[in-house]
């Protein structure tokens, strides 16, 4: 009986091949753009949710994860074929047992979440469940495995360039005001057929001139060209030829202009900033004076530069809160009157009464019991001209939604809807008109409430989460339900009442993950970045040598240096985290690969 002949996959044979899923992580998964109907039954369940909101659209997340996740089985097989049917073993560095240990935990605390379907399924404008994490570390091990020598990376670069050139020549149209995405042409790709008939009522809602690409968000478009641009900096430098290298020049200074349209300060301060950190490795230990300052000196001009390009005076980022004495601090819905804290440290107690016509027997008193004097308009009482009660009135109003009288309190301006309940209790009516007792919610104060565009807000709120979430987190895709979405007060002088804005995520990568998938699994993280950026600035210093390929590899280095920083006032999207872990994965193994 003759010996059935073995084969085995040589990966010389195969360079190219195992090299797609990584190229398509890069350069297609972005472009994904068709929307989604689905179902938020889960948080109609919340008493703040949107009661007429439980069917929804998503255009640019949905489709995203769902290809990611089919593209993580599809590396997670070709690793497995290379592994067992391959000339060489998959390679394992010790640094590598943090991403496994994060795998674990994010699967964990997806499992034992309070909510597994929006763990392992998607949200309320959120589609980065359990698998779309994991694959993230797929994809940064398999771009590590395979990605691995000039060749390859050439390849990838090659594979890229139509993607990425598409993706900036869309932000360039956004940004001249003709969004293909008003077109009904390109409506029809996304939309699904049973609205095909129906495409002048439907629209993606961005001002014009606003570059946001296929990222759903202009802050994604910050992280997506804060990792791209450095790359095809170092691209435009380190280019073969003429035509290469003016073709790259073009795209850096159209995704320069791109950047500055999607209006992303965070990816211009990014930018600014690798910069600097960049000139400050290349050139900080440099023995020649002038050389040293001219490129400290450069990056520098270059930051300064980036700063005046934001769309918001500097300034602002750092604004400091304003409060008015006579706003309200919280309410208190007690069992025989409702009470408004004023921040001037003042009170207004109320109780009231409404019959079945809306003639209402109502009155007012300060925080020592005193009655306060107020005027009858018409249905309308209006407190008297005092410092502390500036405009304050109250009206009752009919909500037939709920078959009842409330009395809107109307103070700095803002309305505060209060029934009083058949037992004679108080209660807040809030958007999604359900009655409920006003909550007390937690904060620190650690950052100004409008520090980054309102992020010091959302920051403040999220901090107390984490003593929670030590070892296992609230499961992906649960922030929304983990955030008190009913702090009232600050969503009436956020977005009035009637809005049903909510915070679905922390506008902080690192503080996201930590509620979502643990402190612990974000300390993993944490260390695998400094552990990257250690050894990036050991290898780029003023000793590496000189070259195109070591000019690429630090155009990578500074990219992904550069999403690290936009990730701390950003959180992580399907749309640009898989170019982030693919491009990771690439620079690692250059870092590790002395010879290139």
């Amino acid at each position: 009986m003759a010996k059935k002949k073995r084969y085995s996959v040589k990966r010389s044979e195969n360079r190219y091949v195992y090299t797609i899923p990584a190229a398509v992580a890069v350069g297609i998964i972005p472009l994904i753009t068709k929307v989604f109907v689905y179902s938020n039954k889960v948080l109609a369940g919340f008493p703040w949710f949107m009661q007429g909101g439980i069917e929804a659209a998503d255009v640019a997340l949905a489709y995203k994860s769902f290809f990611l996740q089919i593209l993580m089985f599809i590396m997670i097989i070709m690793l497995a074929l290379h592994h067992f049917t391959g000339d060489s073993k998959l390679t394992v560095k010790r640094r590598f047992i943090f991403p496994a240990l994060y795998v674990v935990l994010v699967l964990l605390s997806g499992v034992l979440s309070a909510y597994p379907s929006l763990a392992f399924g998607g949200s309320y404008e959120r589609f980065e469940p359990v698998g779309a994490v994991i694959s993230y570390i797929v994809i940064f091990y398999y771009s590590y495995t395979f990605v691995n020598d000039d060749k390859k990376l050439g390849f990838i670069i090659k594979a890229l360039a139509v993607p990425v050139f598409l993706m900036v020549f869309i932000g360039v149209l956004q940004g001249i005001g003709s969004d293909p995405f008003s077109y009904d042409f390109f409506k029809r790709l996304i939309v699904p057929a049973a609205w095909r008939n129906d495409l002048e009522h439907i629209s993606i809602r961005r001002q014009k001139g606003i570059a946001y690409l296929t990222l759903y968000n202009e802050n994604y478009v910050g992280m997506y060209m804060a990792l791209i641009i450095p790359a095809l900096t170092a691209l435009a430098i380190a280019a073969e030829n003429i035509a290469a290298r003016i073709a790259s020049v073009i795209l850096c200074c159209a995704s320069v202009y791109v950047l500055i349209c999607s209006g992303s300060q965070s990816g211009m301060i990014a930018i600014a900033a690798v910069t600097l950190i960049m000139a400050l490795i290349r050139f900080w230990g440099v023995s020649d004076k002038r050389i040293r300052m001219a490129g400290i000196a450069g990056a520098a001009a270059l930051t300064v530069v980036c700063t005046f390009l934001l769309r918001q005076p500097l300034g602002r980022i750092f604004e400091k809160d304003e409060i008015n004495p006579w706003s309200v601090a919280g309410v208190r819905t007690e069992d025989d009157e409702v009470v408004f804290d004023l921040e001037c440290g003042n009170e207004l107690h109320s109780s009231f009464d409404i019959d079945e016509n809306g003639n209402m027997d109502i009155s007012f008193r300060d925080k020592d019991g005193r009655d306060l004097i107020f005027e009858d308009r018409g249905g309308q009482y209006v407190l008297e001209e005092r410092f502390e009660y500036s405009g304050a009135m109250a009206a009752a109003v009919r909500v037939d939604a709920i078959d009842r009288y409330a009395a809107v309190f109307v103070i700095d301006d803002y309305k505060w809807p209060i029934i009083k309940a058949d037992d004679g209790t108080y209660y807040y009516l809030n958007t999604a008109l359900n009655p409920v007792k006003f909550p007390q919610v937690k904060r620190v104060s650690i950052f100004p409430e409008r520090f980054l565009s309102g992020r010091g807000k959302i920051w403040n709120r999220s901090l107390p989460l984490l003593k929670e979430h030590i070892f296992l987190g609230s499961g992906a895709n649960t922030f929304i339900t983990q955030y008190p979405q009913d702090d009232y007060v600050d969503r009436t002088y956020t977005y009035g009442w009637g809005s049903f804005e909510y915070d679905v995520k922390a506008h902080c990568f690192y503080l996201n993950d930590a509620i979502e998938n643990g402190v612990a699994a974000d300390a993993c993280l944490a260390v695998l970045f400094i552990v990257y950026i250690i050894m990036g600035i050991r290898k780029y210093g003023k000793k590496y040598p000189k070259g195109k390929a070591p000019v690429t590899e630090m155009g990578l280095f500074a990219g992904c240096t550069a999403y690290m920083i936009t990730a701390l006032a950003n959180d992580s999207n399907v749309c640009v985290a898989p170019v982030f872990w693919a491009v990771f994965g690439i620079s690692n193994v250059l870092m590790d690969n002395t010879e290139l």
